[in-house]
């Protein structure tokens, strides 16, 4: 390309001079043109046509010299050569001059790209990725493979590939292929080797922030695991402390005990392996629904007949209280997991009726919108603190320690991590007039969508 089109455009010039029969100085002047239309495409384009424009300029002068008998020194030929000359080279610098400008530009606007991808948390594999696909748009690459520690990303753009560079700086290499019709000048590798060594600066220090966030997040589940097994241990002395009192006094042969004596033992030994066996629930259904392992299956189901269930299972030990169910018109099918919905709505209605006083309603109200179903049960009772608004989803937290009602104190924390399994949110709010008042908002997701949801979980509360 860079020697046809000086031949044609010079060619293009000189016969439309001829056919014009116009005099030497406008050929002069066409053919001028023609040398800086191939030196814009190339230098040696430039050049080249600026030699073939001298020469059809000695041709286009001969015919002229014939027809009018005016004879056009040499002088006059030689320094439109050197015009010519000067001219592909001026151009030819210019075109050079707007390319690296135009570089410099994509170059500034690819790091700021990248480097603000990096630090809004972008992986450094994506970003590695990423850094391979800009190298080779801003150098127009055949071919261009990023690599790090730990990455290695591979971008092919053209099937004509020129000459293989291999570039390592620090902790990052890159293997260049240039396009057979694009070679890689020295100064363009210069500043694809500085790219690349900010770019391996920049996913180095990525990398360090990544394992460092990592390590913080580790460093806080461990501590917040041993906070919580520490609780867990202290909750279960007090069960086992009673069952081993009364077992022992059971099996002391010199204690003298009445039958009556000996049934309220056992009837204390076994109130507290139910609550033994209660607690080791709750403490294994939380710490498997935190876990990695545990998972949401999202399955369209009657929240109406799921609440249901849940109130006729819990009226029984409510017998003091008035269950009121609110519920739309049209409440169709929604997208939850029907166990960890269960579950939630027991615990949230045994809190409910363990603290609202006797013949006060509690109420179970559902609102449905296109983008969100929102679960409230609310009771008349004695609300919570202000301060304590967070703190009553802790593990082990009682609001009046020693106080009858409290639970075990992980029915809300329960219920608070399975919400938040399904993307949802738990929190509490005071009922106006006086009381409590939880709200589960669980997003309507499309449960075939790719993002996966799972559920192996099993059944605790906060009795």
């Amino acid at each position: 390309m860079r020697f046809v089109l000086p031949l044609a455009a010079v060619a293009f010039a000189s016969l439309t001079t001829y056919w014009l029969g116009s005099d030497p100085v406008v050929a002069a002047l066409g053919l001028i043109a023609a040398v800086i239309v191939s030196a814009a495409f190339d230098r040696v384009a430039g050049l080249f046509a600026a030699v073939l424009a001298t020469i059809s300029l000695v041709w286009l002068t001969a015919l002229h010299d014939a027809a009018t008998e005016r004879h056009i020194e040499g002088l006059e030929i030689a320094i439109f050569a050197i015009v010519a000359i000067l001219v592909a080279t001026i151009v030819t610098r210019e075109r050079r001059a707007r390319r690296t400008a135009r570089l410099a530009e994509r170059e500034t606007e690819f790091r700021i790209r990248v480097t603000d991808a990096v630090m809004r948390g972008m992986p450094v594999s994506e970003a590695v990725d990423m850094g391979a696909r800009g190298l080779s748009q801003i150098y127009e690459l055949a071919a261009c493979t990023l690599a790090t520690s730990t990455t290695v990303s591979t971008v092919e753009r053209h099937p004509k590939h020129g000459r293989l560079f291999n570039i390592t700086t620090g902790k990052i290499s890159a293997a260049v292929t240039a396009r057979e019709d694009l070679p890689l000048n020295a100064r363009t590798l210069e500043s694809l080797t500085v790219l690349v060594t900010t770019l391996g600066v920049l996913f180095d220090r990525a990398t360090l922030e990544q394992e460092l966030d990592r390590t913080r997040i580790d460093f806080e589940t461990n501590k917040a695991r041993a906070v919580f097994f520490a609780a867990a241990g202290h909750n279960l002395r007090t069960p086992l402390a009673s069952i081993r009192v009364s077992l022992s006094t059971l099996l002391d042969a010199q204690a003298e005990l009445i039958a009556t004596e000996r049934e309220e033992l056992i009837q204390t030994a076994y109130d507290e392996m139910l609550r033994l066996e209660n607690l080791v629930t709750n403490v294994l259904t939380l710490s498997r629904v935190r876990s990695d392992q545990s998972t949401v299956d999202l399955q369209p189901v009657d929240l109406g007949e799921i609440i249901k269930v849940t109130v006729n299972r819990i009226e029984p030990i409510a017998p003091d209280h008035t269950l009121v169910v609110d519920l739309p018109a049209a409440l169709g099918m929604v997208p939850l997991c029907q166990t960890m919905i269960e579950q939630v709505l027991t615990n949230l209605l045994e809190n409910a009726v363990r603290w609202a006083p006797p013949e006060s309603p509690v109420t179970i109200e559902v609102l449905a919108g296109p983008s969100q179903v929102r679960l409230s049960v609310i009771d008349r009772g004695p609300g919570v603190p202000a301060g304590a608004e967070e703190e009553i989803f802790s593990e082990f937290f009682h609001l009046a320690p020693g106080d009858p009602r409290e639970g075990s104190g992980l029915g809300l924390a329960i219920a608070r991590a399975m919400v938040e399994a399904h993307k949802g949110q738990l929190r509490y709010g005071p009922t106006p007039g006086g009381g409590a008042t939880f709200t589960a908002e669980f997003p309507v997701v499309d449960p075939t969508s790719p993002t996966e949801h799972r559920i192996l979980v099993d059944h605790g509360s906060d009795e």
